[in-house]
């Protein structure tokens, strides 16, 4: 069943993962390859059999988990409000594209020529440019636009804008998923202690999968 807490909580840590990752190229240049890769995967996944397996079985949401919490314990004053602004336009964006059935339709046939480009040279910055230019031809045709901030000489890098561009398709890919799972704004603002009890198992399962994983290995 998809519309359980636990799958929105999955899939908002997926929006947030993929934020993060903007953020951070924005600014510095660079940001957690792993979760990056995590968070492209998750663009090519599309006939997974839960949420969880979106993300490998939630390992690949394990800074998006810890940045969702970060932002559930923080008070309004004190949340990061760049993470804010990204995560409440990609999720306004979403409800657009639902009701642009034009460019939901070139989306949906971009990532099918996306999932056949994998399967045939997997992951590579090739592919991560097709991404940004589909983020392009789609959600950026949406408006509001979502204004990324950060240092000019890495906004204007070709290589890092799209990977920007790629991350933001990742976070809509996460949304979409949220939203299916019976997320919504009103559910976000009034289940928020409910969130962050899930947000917090989640964690602790993660955390004892891989001390077993250590044990095994040792």
């Amino acid at each position: 069943m998809l519309s359980t807490t636990e799958n929105q909580v999955i899939a908002l840590a997926g929006v947030f993962q993929a934020i993060q990752n903007v953020k951070e190229l924005a600014h510095t240049g660079r940001c957690n390859e792993s979760a990056f890769d995590d968070s492209i995967r998750s663009i090519l996944t599309m006939d997974a059999a839960s949420v969880a397996e979106v993300f490998r079985d939630n390992q690949g949401i394990r800074i998006g988990l810890g940045v969702l919490k970060e932002q559930l314990l923080s008070t309004v004053g004190h949340r990061d409000t760049e993470l804010s602004r990204y995560a409440i336009t990609v999720i306004h964006l979403e409800s657009r594209l639902r009701a642009n059935t034009a460019i939901l339709a070139r989306l949906q046939q971009g990532i099918t020529q996306l999932e056949a480009q994998a399967r045939l040279n997997g992951i590579s910055d090739a592919l991560v440019d097709n991404m940004a230019d589909l983020y392009s031809e789609t959600i950026s045709q949406l408006s509001p636009r979502i204004m990324v901030n950060g240092e000019s000489h890495y906004l204007t890098n070709e290589h890092l804008a799209a990977r920007i561009r790629a991350s933001l398709l990742a976070a809509m890919r996460a949304a979409v998923l949220w939203r299916q799972c019976g997320g919504s704004r009103l559910r976000l603002l009034f289940k928020r202690s409910q969130y962050l009890e899930v947000t917090d198992h989640l964690i602790a399962d993660l955390a004892r999968h891989e001390s077993v994983e250590h044990t095994d290995d040792a």
